[in-house]
């Protein structure tokens, strides 16, 4: 009987908790800088998606006079990109609100006199104070 005892193999409660505690480390770690991860990553998507914005602003300014304005609708972007001047995304700014001005040197200008704290692309602030 005791024989038969011996050859069973499995593991021990204790062990078994061991396993467990390690694994909630583990997670417990993981999880706030995976969170941390993916945070970062959308403030570094909406600030590429308004470079692309300040790239197009100056190809379109390129051919225009120094102290020419226009505004995003000009652009061709509204489908693509939405501003809203607040983090919620709950007010959305029409093309005309947000001013480009072609300065000297084809540097371009940007002017938000609709938004007193900037723009916001999906909820990350890209331009203003």
């Amino acid at each position: 009987m005791f024989a038969l005892l011996k050859n069973k193999k499995g593991v021990t409660l204790v062990e078994l908790l061991a396993v467990i505690v390690i694994m909630g480390i583990i997670a417990a770690i993981a999880i706030p800088t995976i969170g941390n991860l993916i945070e970062n990553q959308r403030q570094n998507a909406a600030e590429a998606e308004w470079t692309s914005v300040l790239d197009a602003a100056r190809l379109y300014g390129a051919d225009l006079e120094v102290g020419d304005e226009f505004g995003m609708s000009a652009l061709s972007l509204s489908a693509t990109v939405t501003l809203t001047t607040d983090a919620a995304g709950t007010e959305v700014v029409a093309g005309a609100t947000l001013i480009f001005e072609v300065a000297a040197g084809g540097a371009i200008t940007v002017n938000y006199p609709g938004s007193e704290t900037g723009f916001y692309i999906n909820g990350y602030l890209v331009v203003g104070a």
